[in-house]
């Protein structure tokens, strides 16, 4: 599981209006097929009672053959020379990273520089 949140409050839809807030987003899921990786998860943030509220999903589909030219391509060694764990970790926030970075601001206008880790 991957947990992100923005560092600075981002303007989302609330009923009629926008409200600004510090936007997260988890991903929950990953399943691997024989074509393709798919990872699922979804955005929301925390309203004034601390409880969460859903934005929207998140499932991107990926082919196989496309995420190994860009791990080949893109993406550091693995750190890991113990933990299939932790290297199956990093590859998802990498991925993710790259993901957000190419809608360039179209998911609530997160760029990766605002995003750190959500514990």
């Amino acid at each position: 599981m991957l947990k992100l949140r923005t560092k600075t409050e981002k303007t989302v839809a609330f009923e009629r209006t926008t409200k600004n807030v510090i936007v997260h987003l988890i991903i929950d899921s990953v399943t691997i097929t024989r074509n393709n990786a798919n990872g699922k998860g979804y955005y929301y943030y925390f309203d004034e009672n601390g409880k969460e509220v859903k934005l929207s999903d998140i499932d991107t589909l990926t082919e196989l053959a496309l995420f190994e030219q860009i791990e080949t391509n893109l993406l550091p060694p693995l750190a890991s020379t113990q933990s299939s764990i932790e290297n199956t970790k990093q590859r998802l926030k990498e991925t993710t990273l790259l993901n957000i970075q190419q809608e360039e601001g179209a998911s609530y206008g997160i760029t990766v520089e605002d995003l750190i880790d959500d514990i």
